[in-house]
């Protein structure tokens, strides 16, 4: 695992590694002696083992002596010295090297040094940058100073080994003169130098060790033997980490950063011989000991030969299934997940990651990086906009303007309520698009366009991602509607039919085509028919209106079958939707890129909040207007900052009880682990207040009670409930529960047959998106948030929309608050970025036409500095670094042999 640090500012900061290290610690206790690593550093002077004068200077901003200052705001107090970044190796790996003999641990260190070194080389290649020129106006690719601090222990004394690379922001540029760093680079390769150095560490553990390795997930791997007893005694830590983040309602990276800074106990400093004999007396008591680390050994080597086209593909369709578009980076962090336990090296991923990229489409530029997509990509959603562009025209579900025009004018719509009736009722078109803000009533426009379909003898249902969507268009619309997944299944199923009247389903043909020669060549049966499958029975055809909710929560693979089969079927498409609410979790935006290719209505004017500046915060929420929204709340005593953690959940839980039933105060969280704890935390209250029976139901960990709202994680077609269904519990008794659901009608549920029902009060941004309630109270953490996640939550209240979160979230005049309701990571089509209707391979040799056609697209696109050196200086440093990684190569191949050849001997 990779962490990166929140900035160093302070000087006591920087002495505390310093103050861990002592040269007798396998004696005397504390930590190794740090090492400099990077070209800044050595270009400093600074090379070997670190000098604790010199780490004090260059951190603070000065050159070693510390006679220079390095930076414009050298020794000033609140600076930004520089970043801890922590490789962390997995626990399983910790474990084997906490029950070794003196050379597997050797092994373990070098294999972890090594793996860190790996992917340092990364970054400073790739993500190392300063600025220079008049305000900065330029960036430069510039070299690391960073020293390298490695330490074996948790502060709970359990084997954790891990090295701080802490890197100061301090840089010497290529003419000599010096600055500080840009940060956000960092940042943006977190994730594929994460990726990078689990791939490194596994390659090295086999080469050392021969260890085999198990991938957990796509983001992890353990070694092979390691018994989970073993994982389990050495893992106090991380119990400790866990129990803060359940006791303050927090999940996900940022919170578990801060959990471990705020449980972490002083560290203690044992001499490693200490450590070790405690270690093993540990194995021992769950039956391990050094004979059972010695076998794990020598069952595997290295892998011979580059990367198998196989894993190369499985990666490429692995991330393309999540992104319509991506970049090199996001190439190269593919294919090291896809092979961290394989055995291939930092530069074998790099290199079928470049390899791999002329096979691909390159689509032009975002943000100064070149972004690609899979041709099976692109001809997917050329075929999409091409089926959807043909029914442009379309005049077969037009409705008479007149009849439709008498009908609104007994409806009490606003204007533009109207106009969107209008356009997709009158308005030529098999797919009609209406784009509307959180709140601005289109469920009740939509509940009066579907009475004029009905009226004109038209059948209309309903489409939605989830089925607490569906649920809600079928109760605010009057649509009967279906989860996207259920009604692609039932059209993928031919139906037989005998007059009309649906017999059976099938999923293979009944009749295959039959040669000229057989029996049954030519036969007809007239009132016998074989079709597409339809929806509950009923055929979809050129009477039919789908409507599809929330499209914008819709993937451009789901999207592009819906619409395929539905138009293929004659029948008419509306997809209604917020592009600016979450994204699709799968790749690509289909229903914004709709907008711009056919004809679209536009709802704006907000409904649902009571009060006009509430309307016009959402609304400027929805826009990017961040700052002033969040003034206009925190003007109106509808944001809560407290001290800590446990006072902000304390406020909260207080204030949400005093509100009034929990069905119309509505509970917000980012995760389901926080949506857990304040699940939790809201039953407490309730049941301390006495507003829940003393008797109850125990499930899963979970206790219902009377009087307990509950959620439905799963659809039902025998409850009739879907995923997402809410309701009160009336009676609990056994397993059995009875449930009043929100429409009024009562279930019993029972637990032993459907388990999956959960507290109900508190809700994800995600499972909130198309409900609206009287009050919310959304409690804000550093995770998962982003203006999408901050929009939906603070709109989905008539009444009151309550934030509440720490000071350390919202930072200083709510800077903190601000950033964290910044743009996310913005999901679109691959055509949206392409440039030109023909797309050349990236690999395509360049003619004049292509020359001018990038100076277009260059111009076209934000303004950004290419990371490039001039053309010579590019040469040298190439040939530079060719030969530096064939030493170390020379150098690595020959420990592996002298590992090797030790394995040999053991055996």
């Amino acid at each position: 695992m990779l962490s990166i640090s929140s900035p160093i500012t302070s000087s006591a900061a920087v002495r505390y590694y310093i103050d861990l290290t002592n040269e007798d610690y396998m004696t005397q206790g504390g930590e190794p002696i740090g090492t400099w690593f990077g070209q800044s550093a050595e270009k400093l002077g600074l090379t070997g083992k670190v000098n604790p004068e010199s780490f004090k200077a260059v951190m603070a901003g000065f050159s070693p002596d510390p006679s220079k200052p390095l930076v414009q705001n050298a020794g000033e107090k609140d600076r930004q010295r520089g970043w801890d970044l922590t490789f962390s190796a997995p626990k399983s790996v910790s474990v084997l090297y906490s029950q070794g003999d003196p050379w597997i641990r050797e092994q373990v260190e070098a294999a972890h040094r090594a793996a860190v070194i790996s992917t340092l080389e990364y970054l400073e290649q790739n993500a190392l940058w300063t600025r220079r020129g008049h305000a900065g106006a330029f960036r430069e690719s510039v070299g690391m100073c960073a020293a390298l601090f490695p330490h074996p222990t948790s502060r709970a004394g359990d084997p954790q080994v891990h090295i701080h690379v802490v890197i100061a922001s301090v840089c010497v540029r290529d003419d000599g003169t010096t600055g500080s760093i840009l940060s956000k680079p960092l940042f943006v390769h977190k994730m594929v130098a994460g990726a990078l150095y689990r791939a490194a560490l596994g390659t090295e553990l086999i080469a050392r060790l021969g260890v085999e390795l198990t991938q957990r997930g796509r983001h992890g791997f353990e070694v092979a033997g390691v018994v989970g007893s073993l994982t389990r005694a050495f893992s106090k830590r991380r119990d400790q980490v866990l129990r803060r983040l359940a006791e303050r309602g927090e999940s996900g990276p940022e919170a578990a950063r801060r959990a471990t800074l705020a449980s972490r106990p002083p560290k203690e400093h044992l001499p490693r011989r200490d450590l070790f004999a405690m270690w093993e007396a540990v194995g021992r008591g769950v039956g391990w000991s050094t004979a059972q680390a010695q076998a794990l050994l020598g069952k595997r080597s290295l892998p011979v030969g580059p990367i198998p086209a196989r894993d190369i593909v499985k990666a490429v369709k692995h991330l393309s299934q999540y992104q319509a578009h991506f970049t090199c980076r996001d190439v190269v962090r593919a294919l090291a997940d896809e092979v961290q336990s394989k055995g291939f090296r930092v530069g074998q991923i790099q290199e079928a990651a470049r390899a791999i990229l002329p096979k691909l489409i390159r689509l032009g530029q975002l943000h100064g990086e070149d972004q690609f997509t899979t041709k099976a990509t692109l001809r997917m959603e050329r075929e999409f906009f091409a089926r959807v562009v043909a029914g442009r025209d379309s005049n077969r579900h037009l409705v008479s303007a007149r009849f439709v025009g008498t009908h609104l004018g007994t409806r009490p719509l606003s204007d533009e309520q109207k106009a969107a009736v209008l356009h997709i009722t009158t308005t030529p078109g098999a797919v009609k698009v209406v784009s509307g803000l959180a709140g601005t009533g289109k469920s009740t426009m939509l509940a009066t366009a579907r009475e004029v379909w009905e009226k004109s003898g038209y059948t209309v249902i309903g489409v939605s991602l989830t089925g607490k969507a569906a649920e809600s268009l079928t109760q605010s619309a009057g649509i009967k509607s279906y989860t996207l997944a259920s009604v692609l299944w039932q059209m993928n199923e031919p139906i037989v039919s005998v007059a009309g009247v649906t017999l059976a389903r099938t999923s293979t043909p009944l009749a295959p085509k039959a040669p000229a020669w057989s029996p049954v060549h030519g036969l007809k049966l007239p009132h016998l028919t074989f079709g597409v499958g339809g929806v509950d029975g009923k055929k979809i055809s050129s009477k039919t209106i789908v409507v599809v909710n929330e499209a914008g929560l819709v993937g451009t693979r789901q999207m592009a079958d819906l619409v395929d089969r539905l138009t293929a079927a004659r029948a008419k498409v509306i997809l209604v939707g917020d592009r600016r609410q979450n994204p699709p979790i799968e790749a690509g935006a289909p229903f914004e890129s709709l907008a711009t290719r056919v004809s679209h209505a536009t709802l704006k004017d907000i409904q649902r909040q009571n009060e006009p500046w509430a309307r016009e915060m959402v609304k400027d929420l929805a826009v990017g207007n961040v700052r002033k929204a969040l003034d206009e709340l925190n003007g109106r005593g509808r944001i809560h900052v407290l001290q800590n953690k446990e006072e902000t959940v304390s406020r909260w839980v207080d204030d949400w009880r005093r509100s009034g039933p929990p069905r119309d105060n509505l509970i917000l969280a980012s995760t389901r682990e926080e949506v857990s704890a304040l699940n939790k935390a809201a039953q407490e209250k309730r049941e301390q207040c006495g507003e829940l029976s003393k008797s109850y139901v125990e499930h899963r960990d979970q206790k219902f009670h009377v009087g307990d709202r509950v959620i439905f994680d799963a659809n039902s077609s025998r409850l009739k409930v879907n995923n997402g269904t809410l309701g009160e519990v009336l009676r609990a008794s056994g397993d059995d529960l009875v449930v009043r659901l929100d429409s009024g009608t009562r279930v019993t549920v029972p637990l032993d047959r459907y388990p999956h029902v959960s507290l109900g009060y508190a809700l994800t941004g995600h499972r909130a998106q198309g409900i609206t309630c009287e009050n919310s109270f959304s409690l804000v953490s550093g995770d998962f948030m982003g203006r999408e996640m901050g929009y939906v939550q603070a709109s989905r209240a008539r009444a009151e929309a309550h934030l509440y979160l720490d000071r350390v979230t919202a930072g200083v005049d709510l800077k903190g608050l601000e950033e964290l309701f910044r743009p996310g990571r913005l999901k679109a089509m691959a055509h949206d970025i392409l440039q030109f209707n023909e797309p050349k391979s990236f690999g395509a040799t360049d003619t004049d036409a292509d020359k001018r056609e990038r100076q277009v697209q260059e111009r076209s696109l934000p303004k950004t500095e290419p990371k490039q050196r001039d053309q010579e200086k590019q040469k040298s440093d190439d040939k530079r670094r060719e030969r530096a990684e064939r030493a170390e190569a020379k150098q690595r191949e020959e420990e592996i042999k002298r590992c090797e050849a030790e394995l040999q001997r053991r055996q």
